[in-house]
This record gives structure tokens, sequence and C-alpha cells, in this order.
């Protein structure tokens, strides 16, 4: 799965969501919510609690809805529209661990490793996203630990 946070300019980021033949491009803006600590809460929710978890892409005026989920090692990223362009939406991407959601969990950290100013997109919350590195770190040595 492709998942890229490109460099957000006063409010607004490109994001490129993609596996085979579909490829989603959209202009998100961080009004009313920014998506990415969206993403990073849901993760973390859906890696420690589970459940189906939800981040909206604010495209203004429309919108599109990720949804995450998990069952068993299957874990599923949704996506869906409302009130913008549906040009091949929904769609669902299905994978393991390694492929719905460490793409996401590398974009993310991608996007924080850069130096963005606070007017062009707001600073991700640090404290989740430690947590969600922890909850990570777990997830992949546990997995290893089974491949052994």
């Amino acid at each position: 799965m492709i998942f890229e946070i490109g460099q957000p300019e006063h409010g607004w980021v490109n994001l490129t969501i993609g596996d085979g033949d579909f490829r989603l491009e959209a202009d998100v803006s961080d009004v009313p919510s920014d998506f990415i600590n969206e993403a990073i809460d849901a993760l973390l929710r859906l890696l420690t609690i589970g459940g189906p978890q939800t981040v909206s892409l604010s495209l203004e005026p429309g919108y599109h809805t990720l949804l995450l989920n998990q069952e068993a090692d299957v874990f599923s990223l949704s996506v869906t529209t409302q009130g913008a362009s549906a040009d091949g939406l929904p769609h669902e991407i299905e994978g393991s661990f390694k492929e719905v959601v460490l793409p996401i969990f590398r974009a993310i950290k991608g996007f924080q490793s850069r130096d963005v100013e606070e007017m062009h997109w707001p600073q991700i919350e640090s404290t989740a996203l430690a947590s969600l590195v922890e909850v990570i770190e777990v997830k992949k040595a546990d997995l290893l630990s089974r491949a052994i």
C-alpha cells in the first residue's frame, strides 16, 4: 500500500493513498481537524483496544473518510467520500500489519521529521506519537517472535 503525505502549505497538504490499480490523490485541509493527529489516535486505538477507527480528510467542503479495522491478522483501510469526487470510491485495501499499518505509520513519522512551520500545519502531538511508536515496536517484536 502507498500512503504518502506531501509538504504542507498554508493548511493544505497532498495525500496519496494507493494499491495496485487504485490511487487517490487529494489536497487535504487542516480545518476543521488535523487528519495526521487523528490518524495517530486512530492507529493507537486500533492496535490497543481494537474496533473500527475513523479519520476524516477535509477537502472543504467535502471530505473523505478513512476507516481502519482489524479482523484477526488482516488489517483494512476503507476510503469513502461525502460531497467530493467519488472517482474510484469507495475502495478497500486489505493486508497484513506490515502492508497496511506500517505505511501509514512511516508516512506520519516522515512528516514529523520535517521542519514544518505552525502556519502551514499544526504540530504533531508528541505524546500520542511516542505512545504509537511504542505500540508499533511491541507489535513488530511480537510478529518477529511468531516468525521464529
